[in-house]
């Protein structure tokens, strides 16, 4: 019998393919919500440079809660910029239960602000690219809080926190 340290990890077997299952499907999920939610493929010219200029100068937005005070004013209509918001909030909430189940040791706000940041980042790019949407800075911010939201429930809930 090898002793286990103190401030060393034990590990239950069986749970490990259920956590990586979860967080795969999750992530299927999220493609298919956020880059390829249409049916036919809009980028077969989408790395044409002429276009790619063009959805620069039309589908970017780099300046922090322009968007978001857009949709709080209720553009382009109230129903699309609530579910703009709260999609953009609630599509990243499971990131933030996710993270603490699946790497409770792991879990804490600045990690999962950070991996929210970078997932979400690469999602906007793949959206700007692949023509299936705009990449705006709000989009970030919207996705990163919605991960806070799932870790504060998580830690609220205490999932994976129990100490083995």
């Amino acid at each position: 019998m090898v002793p286990i340290r103190r401030n060393q990890a034990r590990r239950r077997p069986g749970w490990g393919w259920l956590r990586a299952l979860a967080f795969g499907v999750y992530l299927a999920v999220l493609l298919r919500v956020t880059v390829f939610k249409f049916p036919a493929p809009l980028w077969r010219n989408g790395l044409d440079p002429e276009l790619l200029v063009a959805r620069w100068r039309w589908s970017v937005n780099l300046i922090p809660f322009r968007t978001i005070a857009g949709y709080l004013a209720g553009e382009p209509s109230p129903g699309v910029a609530m579910q703009n918001l709260a999609g953009n909030v609630l599509i990243f909430v499971p990131w933030g239960l996710l993270w603490v189940w699946c790497w409770p040791r792991r879990a804490s706000a600045r990690l999962v602000t950070a991996s929210a940041l970078v997932a979400s980042g690469i999602l906007e790019t793949a959206e700007f690219f692949l023509g299936t949407g705009s990449w705006d800075v709000d989009d970030l911010l919207l996705n990163v809080l919605g991960a806070l939201l799932g870790y504060g429930a998580a830690r609220v809930a205490r999932l994976g926190f129990r100490r083995a």
